[in-house]
């Protein structure tokens, strides 16, 4: 059943009060962290033993909790035979009839979807303009691209001293992606994994290490517009672009890169991380996130395309 979070409420209260445990929320729900924000939907697996009930609060009438259930004021009356709106504090009410929800129900793969939070137009793109549907899915993003190669001349995401840079990211050694200036998705030094599904699904672990170039044209609330899909020669190497033998600088992949980016994984400006670090942090966050199971998931409902392509 669906659950919409209160203000009060955490990832364990709400654990609590369904008696499901908190992994069982972070895996139904594609939870990095423990963390909930009020207003978000979660998704409460039950099971045919377990009858869903909610203890009426003092503040509580049935509008509201129909409204932080999202079902209805009649749903609600039908399952506990109520013959008007009155609800009593302490009062145990159904909320809904006992259900199943198999790992394989279209209930469950339209989370691991998520949802769509953007329509990006890379005006960049090979063609022309481009769209590109941002989806945010638990804690992460993602979004299927093309990938071009930044220089990394002086990136964005640099070691300080002093309040200084004075080593920046190198486009050569490190694994790294490029998010445009005028989007908020993610903070430099962010982990993410960048998988070329063109090649036999070839993953690499990376970090957010560079701005795009800045655009202020056609920015609208669910509406972007700026260049996307760009990285490393480092993350181009791993994963294996169109064109990054012999000439990586001028490699260039006209689709087919899945991003995935974890916001709020990093540790933001001023320290560098060393390869082992992301590939172990990225490992690690991914498979959270439901790993190669998930991005299968992702590829046969988005974008109609199998696992092995």
């Amino acid at each position: 059943m669906w659950y919409i979070v209160q203000p009060c409420d955490t990832i364990n209260s709400i654990s609590t009060k369904f008696k499901v445990s908190v992994e069982q929320l972070r895996n139904a729900n594609c939870l990095i962290n423990k963390e909930v924000s009020p207003g978000q939907r979660v998704w409460v697996c039950t099971s045919e033993r377990q009858q869903n009930t909610y203890v009426v609060a003092p503040e509580d009438n049935l509008y509201s909790i129909a409204e932080k259930f999202s079902t209805t004021v009649e749903v609600l009356k039908e399952l506990n035979n109520l013959t008007g709106d009155l609800v009593l504090p302490g009062q145990q009410l159904i909320i809904s009839a006992p259900i199943v929800i198999p790992e394989s129900s279209e209930t469950l793969e339209a989370i691991r979807l998520g949802d769509e939070m953007a329509i990006f137009k890379d005006h960049r793109a090979v063609g022309g303009r481009k769209n590109v549907t941002i989806y945010k899915i638990g804690d992460s993003i993602y979004y299927m691209s093309k990938m071009a190669i930044d220089e990394g001349r002086r990136t964005s995401l640099c070691r300080k001293v002093n309040g200084r840079c004075v080593e920046h990211v190198n486009t050569y050694q490190t694994p790294f992606y490029v998010l445009p200036q005028n989007t908020a998705w993610a903070g430099l030094g962010d982990f993410g994994v960048v998988i070329n599904t063109r090649r036999d699904n070839k993953l690499a672990y990376a970090i957010f290490a560079d701005w795009g170039p800045k655009e202020t044209r056609g920015i609208r609330r669910t509406e972007l517009v700026g260049t996307l899909g760009e990285g490393s020669v480092a993350l181009g190497r791993s994963i294996d672009i169109t064109g990054i033998r012999p000439n990586p600088l001028s490699a260039y992949q006209l689709d087919g890169i899945l991003y995935i980016v974890f916001p709020g994984s990093g540790e933001g400006q001023g320290k560098l991380k060393k390869i082992e670090e992301i590939n172990n942090r990225g490992a690690e966050l991914f498979g959270q996130w439901g790993g190669m199971e998930q991005v299968n998931t992702i590829l046969q409902n988005h974008y109609r395309e199998s696992g092995g392509m």
